[in-house]
């Protein structure tokens, strides 16, 4: 019977620091909002992930949309995004 030890694989842990200090250094790339072509991508993390990728545009014509909206402009995020996002939300008003 062969010795369970000489079935396990080796571990580079070179490349293993390597993925970590990859994964942390694109994690603080990533904004929650993402200003592009003249609209705000929304990139939170929300446990449902319902408007995760969504642009604000879509959001604004939706009711639940425009109450997370709101809720971005009450907080401090990218001034430019925030001003875009009111634009939005001010065309949806009648």
């Amino acid at each position: 019977m062969p010795n369970a030890r000489t079935n396990i694989g080796s571990v580079d842990l070179r490349s293993i620091k390597r993925l970590v200090k990859n994964k942390v250094q694109t994690k603080d790339l990533r904004s929650p909002l993402i200003v592009q072509d003249g609209d705000v991508i929304f990139n939170m993390n929300m446990q449902e992930g319902v408007w995760k990728g969504c642009k604000t545009s879509v959001m604004a014509s939706d009711h639940e949309g425009r109450n997370i909206l709101k809720w971005i402009l009450r907080k401090d995020f990218d001034d430019d995004a925030k001003e875009i996002i009111e634009g939005q939300l001010g065309e949806m008003c009648f």
